[in-house]
């Protein structure tokens, strides 16, 4: 799982109060430092702090060493700082510890202990963790299959924009699985995810709009959402996109590359951080 070191800095940053913005610190020091891409510098910042107990810094030490950030990468190091993080309620640190967990990073792979990790993050506030344990439910990952505890997982992240999990609400209501059938309920998490630039939302809401399905159709949105998701490097929208196309009037299909161009994506609403 890949963490940016760069987010937790900034919001330490802003948490310690800007009212002596004009005199550095530590944490900022470090912040400029990973900024121009001197980790050494930042190494040597980060460790003090996160000797002394800051959290922030210790998950930022974490992720040095989980990405290698100008040391070679080292799991276990990683993890003992993730979980000196953790042990103080970093959400961004238990996030990462499910993961390595989940993906047997550094430890002997294990559903539960992801889950008990993904769930206390899911808590703090982490959509990600709360999509995670959604996926675990639903697949029978580590526990009974249980697709409404699922769907209840599901909903915590999309609340929160987790596009992903929005589109998983999509598909499970057009398949009517943890909730009844309902095309209409499925076109508005697609959408929901897809304004965010989720590719296979994108696609997904396409093909919504060239059935009528949930949606009033429209081949001109229908062009629009898959090329939108073509232009991610989605091949099957580039094939569906392919495949409506000749159906379309010269003006509608002047009108699908108009929207499409003026797109811009939705930003997601961030978190709570530390």
């Amino acid at each position: 799982m890949k963490l940016a070191i760069h987010k937790s800095l900034a919001v330490a940053i802003l948490t310690m109060g800007l009212a002596s913005a004009a005199q550095a610190g530590p944490k900022e020091d470090a912040a400029a430092a990973f900024e121009k891409g001197d980790y050494a510098t930042a190494l040597r910042l980060t460790k003090p702090l996160a000797d002394k107990g800051d959290a922030d810094a210790q998950y930022d030490l974490g992720t040095i060493y989980d990405e290698g950030l100008g040391v070679q990468k080292d799991p276990a190091e990683a993890l003992k700082w993730y979980r000196k993080a953790a042990d103080q309620g970093h959400p961004d640190a238990q996030l990462a510890i499910g993961a390595f967990y989940d993906d047997g990073i550094g430890v002997q792979q294990s559903d539960a202990e992801a889950m008990k990790w993904f769930e206390r993050a899911a808590k703090e506030g982490m959509p990600m963790a709360a999509f995670n344990l959604g996926t675990h439910y639903l697949n029978g990952k580590g526990v009974a299959k249980n697709v409404a505890q699922a769907v209840t997982w599901f909903k915590r992240a999309a609340d929160q924009g987790f596009p992903a999990a929005q589109h998983q609400l999509g598909v499970l209501s057009a398949k009517g699985e943890g909730a009844p059938k309902s095309d209409a309920d499925a076109a508005k998490w697609y959408r929901k995810a897809a304004d965010q630039g989720y590719a296979p939302a994108q696609l997904d809401l396409a093909q919504a709009f060239a059935d009528g399905r949930g949606v009033p159709q429209s081949l001109v949105e229908a062009w629009r959402w898959a090329n939108l998701s073509a232009q991610q490097k989605n091949e099957d929208a580039a094939k569906y996109q392919a495949s409506i196309e000749p159906k379309l009037t010269p003006p509608q299909l002047a009108e699908a590359r108009k929207l499409a161009k003026d797109w811009k994506p939705v930003e997601p609403r961030q978190p709570p951080g530390r």
